[in-house]
């Protein structure tokens, strides 16, 4: 069996059936509904600037100390849109193949002349205010609007008025060709006039009749005479301005008879050598009306040509416009913040991935970076070495600060959503976190991306029957400059910023959203895409941005709803590569539907990107390690989870044991009321009690505390009961017991663990209470005639600091007479040492007088008592020290007193939980 089998299937082979019939839908459907496949690149950016050059040659403006840039844009006031709106995408795209795009430019060649001071950055649609001259060709080279602007920093003053004496002879014999009367003949008149001297004769008054005076030719020998060209000042009329306007308007635009004269004015700033004269439709151009205004002087040269399209687009109106942004903005927003209140919240509880957080932060910083800097401008040719040092600085150092920023974000982001995700479904980030690693050459990369390459042609082939199906729908595309041009190649930054924006989206949508609408719907995939697409319908998914808003959105949803499908059947990686590479090519498809395109060279690297994907799967698949082979990622924290847990079992088990090792029932010895509790500082803990039954009325009783708490504490308590269990059958004497209890644990302990212990024998019919204590708190006696208790100390040190005759020397033993109604208390410092939140100490003597006020009441009632009391005077401080106490109460057996105990002893049969709380 080949190894590419065990990682993928016939599932995956319909999945790339499907993929090749969405790259034909997308190759053979998309030129025939997308508008670029109407423009073509038939002049190159060198000649669209020799054409400008020589425009403004023929109308005397030179350009000999003027940097020219070209670049081809689109869709000027919305064109594309109205367009659109009026014909439908499909005709749209036909009409733009004919002549008619010499009249509807829609795509167009922008050149822009300014001074060698100008900074070379790209500009809006409306040019930067440092271009002198911004003159607009159709694709075939044919210029339909001229824009002559003067900088504010325009040293020359006198400029603006040598542009107004400009003389076009051309437009001026047009003008006066039928003229007669008064006025020379026409040859005669022009020839023996200079340019300067029209310029200075001719002026506008929109209020003078439609013919003026006849111009004055001046005496041969003084033709440029200011007194002589003021007596002879010809007034140009409203008329003769709209004849002139029209004289340019024929020459430059076709279908200009279509056009007639609307207003004329002359602006304020001009005086009276300048004209404007407006021109509207007098029927449409396929649905689109054109707003013309001309700038004449009165010489006849031309000022200027500005050509509108005023047809409201039909695509997305301004209100529904603010609405999707506000809606788009607002769910970001509330994602965001979610994620970031999610990742503090287990931040705390340790469960972030730091490492796999770092990882995608630097990725992504990285891409952004690389991206920022394609699309960097240059500074000013003008300044000075130093200046443009300064300029470099400040601009590295703000791109430093924004991309630190992303990294945060990224890191915050993807830390919370890694965390949610792994949760839930921690297979949908295996090839992820592989990738992290630097695993590339195994079968489940190999797979996720060679799916990924699958998802993005069946991605691409829906968007393209998605126009087909909505011929209707406005495609939304960016007006003004085509791909923007970069020191480096478009690719590279479209690439650099999709990444960025792409990654950060899925971690929001997918490892966010996507996982908690599916815990939400009860892990139904349905419900969960469903709710994905919902989400998703504002978001601007889809690479096609559709008009109006309900077709937008539509698409949109459709997106997200296959975003998430992908999600779900398959995992992060295939997902992004899809939707990566999707989008990638979506936005490089004017490279190859607009005929000699410069960015078919950046579709060409697409698709060697593409390739070099698949070549990489292809080899994880080739060379497919599994199980041993593959080092699975674990994140740190679920690695310390799993530790904890385990630990956590670990100290159940040893709770059960050491539980088990207490005594399951309280003995049953006539005379005498026991009750006892063990309550652990952790979940095992190193005190310990046990009874030893000797018969014929004898009990024996042990308390110890082994040296500090939890496990190893236990061990030793449990090796203590072992020892004790065998000495106490075997020795009658305390003191005895404890000696020989010590020798046991000293040679089998190592230095420095002890062990405090009381243990003594109760004789029910001697009435007597003999016991040694090595080390251990006192035990506290409370007499049925007196309210005053008794702290027996008697001589000892802890099992475990000494052998031999220091040991054996330093136990003393002792034998308290008892009476009916006595009680006896062993306890552990766990009681007197306990601490209020002020670190006061409860004591042994409050713990006797304590004592002494239950001494009335049965052995069990006194031990609740006390428990109650001292947990009143601990508070909210809680227990530092394990806690252990053996009440033993003398009842007489034969009174009324020892029939009511007596009967309370038989149904009182406790296991070691019931009695240690």
């Amino acid at each position: 069996m080949p190894p590419w089998s065990t990682y993928l299937n016939r599932a995956d082979g319909v999945l790339g059936f499907l993929a090749v019939v969405g790259v034909l839908l997308y190759v053979g459907l998309l030129p025939r509904q997308h508008p670029d496949a109407a423009a073509v690149y038939a002049l190159t950016p060198l000649e669209a600037q020799e054409i400008a050059t020589q425009f403004l040659a023929r109308h005397g403006y030179a350009t000999d100390d003027l940097a020219a840039e070209a670049e081809l844009r689109r869709s000027p006031d919305g064109l594309l849109d109205s367009l659109q709106a009026a014909l439908g995408r499909p005709a749209t795209v036909q009409v733009l193949q004919t002549e008619a795009r010499e009249v509807l430019p829609a795509y167009y060649w922008q050149v822009r002349f300014h001074g060698p001071d100008a900074p070379s950055v790209r500009p809006g649609p409306e040019g930067e205010r440092t271009d002198r001259f911004r003159i607009l060709l159709t694709l075939s080279g044919r210029v339909w609007a001229f824009y002559n602007e003067m900088p504010p920093s325009e040293p020359e003053a006198s400029a603006p008025e040598e542009r107004l004496q400009r003389v076009d002879r051309e437009a001026l014999q047009v003008l006066w060709s039928g003229e007669e009367g008064r006025q020379p003949p026409l040859e005669a008149g022009l020839d023996a006039l200079s340019d300067t001297l029209l310029a200075r004769l001719l002026f506008f008054d929109v209020r003078a009749p439609s013919r003026g005076d006849a111009l004055e030719r001046p005496p041969p020998g003084e033709p440029d005479r200011t007194e002589r060209g003021r007596r002879g000042r010809r007034p140009l009329s409203r008329a003769e301005a709209e004849a002139l306007a029209r004289f340019h308007l024929e020459r430059l635009l076709p279908r200009a008879a279509l056009l007639r004269a609307d207003s004329v004015w002359m602006p304020a700033e001009r005086g009276s050598r300048l004209a404007r004269v407006r021109f509207v439709s007098t029927e449409p151009v396929y649905g689109q009306h054109r707003r013309v205004e001309v700038g004449v002087s009165a010489g006849g040269a031309l000022q200027a040509l500005d050509v509108r399209f005023n047809t409201p687009s039909r695509g997305v109106e301004p209100a529904e416009a603010i609405v999707a942004g506000v809606t788009r903005v607002s769910l970001y927003l509330i994602f965001v913040v979610a994620l970031l209140v999610v990742f503090f919240r287990r931040l705390v509880q340790r469960l972030i991935d730091v490492r796999a957080a770092l990882v995608d932060g630097g990725v992504l910083g990285v891409l952004f970076v690389i991206g920022a800097a394609m699309n960097l401008g240059v500074a000013p040719i003008g300044v000075q070495a130093s200046e443009r040092w300064i300029i470099l600085i400040g601009t590295l150092v703000m791109l430093c600060i924004v991309a630190g920023l992303v990294v945060l974000l990224t890191f915050l982001l993807s830390g919370a959503a890694d965390s949610v995700a792994r949760a839930v479904w921690p297979e949908k980030l295996l090839t992820a976190s592989l990738l992290r690693q630097g695993t590339v050459r195994n079968g489940y990369v190999g797979a996720s991306l060679l799916r990924g390459l699958a998802v993005a042609g069946g991605l691409l082939g829906v968007m393209t029957l998605v126009l087909a199906v909505m011929p209707h729908a406005t495609l939304r595309l960016e007006q003004g400059a085509m791909l923007p041009s970069t020191w480096l190649r478009p690719m590279v930054g479209l690439a650099a910023f999709h990444g960025v924006t792409l990654y950060a989206t899925l971690l929001l949508l997918l490892l966010g959203g996507a996982t908690f609408f599916y815990r939400v719907t009860g892990q139904r995939a349905t419900g969960m895409i469903g709710l994905v697409a919902l989400v998703a319908a504002p978001l601007h998914l889809s690479p096609a941005l559709l008009g109006p808003l309900s077709y937008e959105w539509g698409a949109s949803a459709l997106f997200g709803a296959l975003i998430a499908w992908t999600f779900w059947r398959y995992d992060l990686l295939t997902c992004f590569v899809g939707v990566f590479l999707a989008m990638l090519f979506w936005r490089l498809s004017e490279g190859w539907l607009m005929a000699g395109s410069p960015v078919g060279v950046d579709v060409v690297l697409a698709g060697l990107l593409a390739a070099g994907i698949g070549l990489a799967g292809v080899v994880g698949l080739i060379h497919s390690r599994r199980g041993a082979d593959v080092a699975e990622y674990t994140p740190s924290y679920i690695r310390e989870l799993t530790r904890q847990e385990r630990m956590q079992r670990e100290l159940e088990i040893a709770h059960q044991v050491q539980q088990s090792f207490l005594p399951h029932r309280m003995p049953r010895v006539e005379g005498v009321e026991v009750a006892a509790m063990c309550r652990a500082a952790q979940d095992v803990g190193g005190d310990y009690y046990d009874f030893c039954d000797l018969g014929d009325g004898r009990l024996a009783v042990a308390v110890g505390d082994v040296s500090g708490k939890g496990i190893q504490a236990a061990f030793y308590m449990t090796l203590t009961k072992g020892f004790l269990q065998t000495l106490c059958r075997s020795q009658t004497s305390p003191a005895d017991v404890l000696r020989r209890l010590n020798a046991l644990f000293y040679e089998n302990v190592p230095r420095g663990i002890f062990i405090s212990m009381i243990y003594g024998v109760l004789d029910v019919h001697a009435r007597t209470f003999t016991f040694a204590r090595a080390g251990h708190n006192p035990v506290i006696r409370t007499r049925s005639t007196s309210q005053v208790p008794d702290l027996v100390r008697p001589a000892g040190m802890a099992l475990g600091l000494a052998a031999g005759a220091r040991f054996d020397t330093s136990i003393e033993e002792t034998t308290l007479h008892l009476r009916p109604g006595d009680v006896l208390v062993l306890y552990t410092d766990g009681f007197s040492e306990a601490a209020n939140p002020a670190r006061e100490q409860y004591g042994d003597a409050r713990l006797a007088r304590t004592v002494a006020d239950l001494g009335g009441q049965p052995a069990e009632a006194v031990l609740q008592g006390i428990a109650r009391d001292v947990e009143r005077f601990m508070g909210t401080a809680g227990p530092h020290d394990d806690m252990t106490m053996v009440v033993l109460k003398l009842v007489d057996p034969g009174g009324e007193q020892g029939v009511d105990r007596a009967a309370g002893r038989a149904g009182a049969s406790r296991t070691p939980e019931a009695s240690a709380t």
